[in-house]
């Protein structure tokens, strides 16, 4: 299952991997950003409104 979450202590984070023709453009190799939740089912729908899954 592809979540992309990423749990920070308390609080869960979404977490994407750059594609290396990408990183140049970015200068970094991944995406992490905070979903400032600590609730996993709410820290899911975040995750799937940032990219994760289609729609």
């Amino acid at each position: 299952m592809c979540t992309h979450l990423l749990k920070r202590g308390s609080r869960y984070s979404f977490r994407r991997k750059i594609p290396t023709s990408l990183i140049s453009h970015y200068q970094r190799i991944e995406i992490i950003k905070s979903l400032r939740t600590s609730n996993r089912d709410e820290a899911m729908r975040f995750v799937r409104r940032e990219g994760c899954y289609p729609g």
